[in-house]
């Protein structure tokens, strides 16, 4: 290994893998994933005792691993698990009648009066839905869907809150073989359009107004604007408006939410092949038009068991909450919680208002088991100076992060100010696979900066550029081994051509995810952002997360996003900062960033130049969009503006 190249490494894991916390012997006993163990070796006539030989036999015994799951989770599947690029290509089944599966798991009682959703607005306003509400609600609204002519694979589109609605809107669909797709409200008419408008939905499902920041917002017009740029469209379901205020839709059947579930209609479930598409999920976009990628009733359904149930270690009558939004895969992994017969919490809002306690408040009140958030969203309480001090959050066992990399001082910050008693679970995986390459574990310790495990089936390794396995290097995060939440493609990539420059153009035959990551020496990852995003200073690659981890310890930033100017044949870095109120980005202030970066990591991680901007543009799912930036600063146009939460934010980087 070149010195460069030795130093780069170094960089990325200084200061990472101290052990934050270790399941204790009884912990480790009672998990999920124990139970699986033993349930394993039973089957096969093995003697597996510890997570490698566990996992080792999960990666390389592939065709009996992923049945065994299903038969564990009750999933009934009898083809081969996979032959010819294909996974259980003679089993058909029902994703929603599986995830309804979860009453069954509801200890002591199985009458269906026990909760199984909890919604709360952003005013604190809560409502309930037992399973026996949500399997009649589900199938009203399914035997009106069927009413209206659709068929398996017909597409149904929702732009709604992250409340029981949308719930009960994707299983219904999902009841009858129909595929779903959501965005959130706060997604402009453009945005919604670039997506509905290549997926073509038969019906669409939608709020007409929402709340934010105390305030609700109006959204009327841009359902009607969509819905006239939408043919396919020949039926819309309200939720939340009276009749006297129904806008004018040409042409359009219009049907309300809660009169269709008040029917109490009854239909029989529609089984579809283990391949059949479920969902269609959305790339970010800010590179051109999403893409749209079509996921697996099948592959989605063992994948979410395997990781809430084994990973997660969810157990029935527990409760998960995760702050995310419908136009999210977060949304679609949080709805599988009740297929491990979960309690699933929601919140629709903004999740800082009307201040930085508002979602552990509703944790200590709701008895929240399993927190998740973005790592963006704990960096905003650390930056506030949030503690949890005067709560007791007996019932949190785990805190789930994604969207991001969560750093290093963000662990820390987790274990000091909110529980120091709590398994803290990075997960890494995406809108691609619709779950996870690597995740939490309740058998091994938390070490510091680090996501503790590949998940069970899944071949992770790390490349470097000639294609070789390393550990301790950066590198390209690679799948070895298909897995059956790979995707079945692209909607409208009717010769496959996209689909394979995604994912396998990189490495032939080889899944590479886009992540720039390290495996550590204790089998963990370390994500260190996008590869895309990678920076290139002196042929060096550098992981724009090496640099956001010095910086954001600094008291006087609030937020920073690096980027690489070309110059000549060669690339430069440059650092945008917003900066607390009342700051100013003085020479002093430059120095102690750039000493910062320099002490911490190498001469290279330091920017040539750092500017102070307003504010920073990031994705819907609150990701930094760190390609739009560079596009700007290196001259190029940005194609998809609408895909940012903040496009306004872009108008400053184009004065620079």
């Amino acid at each position: 290994m070149s010195m460069s190249h030795q130093n780069q490494s170094n960089a990325a894991m200084d200061g990472y893998s101290q052990v934050l916390w270790e399941p204790d012997e009884k912990s480790c006993k009672n998990s999920n994933l124990s139970s699986f163990l033993y349930y394993v070796n039973q089957k096969h006539k093995l003697a597996l005792k510890s997570w490698s030989e566990l996992y080792n036999w999960s990666v390389q015994e592939k065709e009996a691993f992923w049945p065994t799951l299903a038969s564990y989770y009750d999933v009934d599947l009898k083809s081969p698990a996979f032959n010819h690029q294909k996974w259980f290509a003679g089993d058909k089944l029902n994703f929603a009648v599986e995830i309804l599966k979860g009453l069954n798991k509801q200890l002591p009682e199985q009458d269906g009066t026990t909760e199984a959703l909890v919604s709360y607005s952003e005013s604190g306003q809560r409502t309930a839905v037992s399973w026996g509400e949500l399997n009649q609600s589900v199938q009203s609204l399914a035997a009106y869907l069927l009413s209206l002519g659709l068929q398996p694979g017909d597409r149904v589109a929702g732009i709604l809150p992250n409340q029981h609605q949308a719930v009960i809107a994707s299983l219904a669909a999902a009841y009858i073989g129909c595929v779903w797709t959501s965005c959130s409200p706060d997604f402009g008419l453009s945005a919604l359009q670039d997506r509905f408008g290549q997926t073509e939905p038969h019906v669409l499902i939608a709020c007409v107004s929402y709340s934010y920041k105390g305030k609700t917002i109006d959204i009327k017009d841009k359902i009607q604007a969509l819905a006239a740029k939408l043919p396919s469209v020949k039926n819309i379901i309200l939720t939340n408006m009276n009749h006297s205020e129904i806008p004018i839709f040409n042409g359009k059947s219009i049907r309300f939410f809660k009169e269709i579930l008040e029917e109490k209609n009854n239909c029989s479930p529609i089984d579809v092949s283990f391949g059949a598409p479920l969902y269609i999920l959305y790339s970010s976009g800010t590179t051109g038009k999403p893409k749209c990628i079509v996921h697996s009733v099948g592959g989605t359904l063992l994948q979410h068991l395997k990781e809430l149930g084994l990973h997660v270690d969810i157990k029935p009558q527990e409760k998960l909450f995760y702050f995310t939004t419908c136009g999210w895969m977060m949304w679609n992994w949080l709805l599988s919680g009740l297929g491990v017969g979960a309690t699933l919490v929601l919140f629709d809002g903004n999740p800082l208002y009307p201040d930085a306690a508002h979602l552990f408040q509703l944790a200590e009140k709701e008895k929240i088991n399993h927190f998740g958030a973005s790592a963006k969203y704990y960096a905003a309480l650390d930056q506030a100076g949030f503690n949890t001090n005067t709560m007791a959050l007996a019932s949190l066992r785990t805190l789930l992060s994604t969207g991001s990399p969560l750093l290093p001082e963000t662990f820390d910050y987790l274990y000091k100010n909110i529980k120091s008693d709590v398994r803290v679970a990075s997960i890494s995986g995406g809108t691609d696979i619709v779950s996870c390459f690597a995740l939490g574990n309740p058998w091994l310790p938390v070490r510091r900066g680090e996501l503790q495990a590949p998940g069970l089936g899944m071949a992770v390794e790390v490349f470097n550029s000639q294609g070789q396995p390393v550990i301790g290097q950066t590198g390209e995060l690679v799948c070895l081994e298909p897995f059956p939440s790979q995707p079945i493609g692209f909607w409208g990539d009717t010769t496959g051509e996209k689909y394979q420059e995604a994912y396998f153009s990189h490495f032939k035959n080889i899944w590479a995810q886009g992540d720039y990551a390290v495996k550590t020496p204790y089998g963990g990852l370390i994500i260190l952002g996008r590869s895309d995003a990678v920076l290139n200073p002196g042929g060096v690659r550098i992981g724009t997360a090496e640099i956001y981890r010095q910086v954001e310890v600094l008291s006087e930033v609030v937020d920073c996003l690096a980027a690489g100017h070309k110059i000549r044949d060669d690339e430069e870095i440059w650092l945008f900062v917003v900066l607390r109120e009342s700051i100013n980005l003085d020479e002093g202030l430059v120095t102690k960033i750039k000493n910062q970066i320099k002490a911490n990591t190498s001469p290279r991680h330091v920017p040539s130049r750092i500017i102070a901007v307003p504010d920073l543009p990031r994705t819907r799912s609150g990701k930094l969009a760190e390609i739009a930036v560079k596009k700007i600063i290196n001259s190029e146009d940005v194609d998809n503006k609408s895909a940012l939460a903040n496009p306004e934010s872009l108008a400053f980087f184009k004065t620079i």
